[in-house]
């Protein structure tokens, strides 16, 4: 494959599903930037296929791991007019360039979690596995997905917490809009249901120590859903790098 027609995200869901696929698959180590001058774009990703192979195809890259050596993916995501790039790499008895040149992380590593925009972050969780005949638990399996950084978690009750006491109704609407739209993988619905009950629950105790208070809910004002809705593996909607603008 051409540099030029590696295939680039246009949905943060996207983007988000490609590194979880290369998470299970054991591409545990990365390294990640933004690249903001498009001029530089083919420049750069040239100079990682030279080093890491990341144009090579999946056959390509299972050979070459088969042979002991470490192989690379890289997911790249287009915002605005910058282009955000993750390469992920999955090591081997060969380590390779990977990691002699780059300032590389592991993703199992709490302290350095893949994260978006300090956003999203990628998370291990148990998920139980039933029998769906005698409803026992069979097992339990340890699984990725994403989840809401603790600080972005901290700015969202901060913001509103601010709002509530200036009584700034347009952006507590705001806050609430955004709180509704979090992507819906598992642990970000988990994390939506503890910062409704948190931001409902501020709100009604807010209102209530106030003479004659516009509202006595958050529902008066916003009605946020009772939960999410779940995730759904998008289509390949995608550009690719020829056709960055």
């Amino acid at each position: 494959m051409k540099i030029t027609k590696l295939p680039v995200h246009i949905y943060w869901t996207q983007y988000l599903q490609a590194i979880q696929k290369s998470l299970t698959q054991e591409y545990y180590f990365f390294a990640s930037g933004v690249i903001k001058n498009k001029d530089k774009i083919a420049g750069i990703l040239q100079k990682f296929d030279d080093y890491y192979h990341i144009t090579e195809s999946k056959d390509e890259r299972y050979r070459r791991y088969n042979k002991g050596y470490s192989v690379s993916v890289i997911h790249l995501l287009q915002i605005g007019e910058s282009l955000v790039f993750i390469i992920m790499t999955k090591q081997n008895i060969v380590k390779g360039l990977f990691f002699e040149r780059e300032k590389y992380a592991d993703a199992r590593d709490k302290k350095h979690r893949i994260n978006l925009n300090e956003c999203y972050e990628f998370v291990r969780v148990n998920k139980e596995v039933f029998d769906p005949v005698n409803k026992q638990l069979i097992r339990t399996n340890e699984v990725w997905t994403v989840d809401i950084t603790e600080k972005e978690k901290q700015a969202i009750i901060t913001s509103f917490n601010q709002a509530l006491i200036k009584r700034n109704y347009m952006v507590i609407k705001q806050i609430c809009y955004g709180l509704h739209h979090f992507i819906g993988f598992s642990a970000v619905r988990t994390t939506y249901l503890e910062l409704k009950e948190i931001l409902e629950r501020r709100f009604a105790e807010f209102h209530r120590s106030q003479f004659e208070a516009r509202y006595t809910c958050l529902d008066e004002l916003y009605r946020l859903p009772k939960k999410i809705s779940y995730v759904k593996f998008m289509k390949n909607e995608m550009l690719t790098v020829e056709f960055i603008k």
